[in-house]
Order: C-alpha cells, then structure tokens, then sequence
C-alpha cells in the first residue's frame, strides 16, 4: 500500500513537471519574434545590402572588398535578427563589447542603440568561421543577432 501511495506521489509529480517543461517552451517561443532573417532576403535585395554594408565597412579600401564580399555574405546568409519580449538576455554578450573593424572607415563606432535600418553586422569583429551558434545583445535592447554556425 505504502509503495502504490508512493508510485501515485511520484507520477502526478513528473506528469506536473513535464506540463510545466512544456508550458516553459512554448511560451519561450512566443517571446521571440524573428524580426529579420537574411537568409530569406531575394537575391537582388541581399547583394544590395551586401554591397551597401561592404562600402560602409570598407570605405577607404575597396580593394579588400572583392576578398571579403565571399565570407560577408555567408555570414550575412547565417544572421537573424530576434525580437525577444518580457525576457532576461543579461546573460547574451552585448555587441558593444565587440572591437569594431574601422581601420578602413575611422567613422564606424559603437552606437547608442539598436536602429534596424542603420545596422551592419559586417563592421564587427565576429568570428565569421565559427561552426558554434552566436549570440549578440544589440546595445541593450530586446534584439538580438543570432548568428547560425557553419
């Protein structure tokens, strides 16, 4: 009898913690909205942006660009931008915190915050060629780069 009581404990319990486990994940997901995927851009779209960001990036050394343009715009293929509502994300390296490349544009510098518009992910010193999945607050907001490993 001891054992049966014990059983029935025990199985609404785990029955309760999986409802929770479940009820966790889907309301994670409805958190996170994908504001830009680049991926899903058409072809025409994404070599303009390609080349917009290339410019800005490598203002004063547009020879680099034609080395460049192949691995920007496979890590510009791999990058999303969420949305992530009523979340903690102290925990997400802040891009802020990452060098910017400006030996080639003595203009480009951190921003204050996350415009949508004016954002290149292609300034920053990211690991191009990590086969890891990253992660990047932009400035302090409820945005985040993610960016798919190779």
């Amino acid at each position: 009898m001891r054992f049966y009581k014990l059983f029935i404990i025990l199985f609404f319990s785990f029955n309760s913690f999986c409802q929770k486990t479940i009820s966790d994940q889907n309301s994670l997901s409805e958190k996170q909205n994908v504001i830009l995927d680049y991926s899903k851009l058409s072809a025409d779209s994404l070599n303009n942006l390609l080349d917009r960001f290339m410019k800005e990036a490598y203002f004063t050394c547009q020879n680099y660009i034609p080395e460049y343009v192949n691995l920007s715009k496979d890590l510009i293929q791999r990058s999303i931008i969420l949305n992530f509502r009523e979340k903690d994300l102290t925990g997400i390296k802040n891009i802020s915190e990452v060098a910017i490349k400006n030996k080639c544009n003595s203009n480009l510098s951190h921003s204050n915050q996350f415009n949508l518009n004016t954002f290149n992910p292609i300034i920053y010193r990211l690991n191009f060629l990590s086969n890891q999945d990253q992660l990047f607050r932009l400035y302090n907001s409820n945005y985040v780069l993610y960016i798919k490993g190779k």
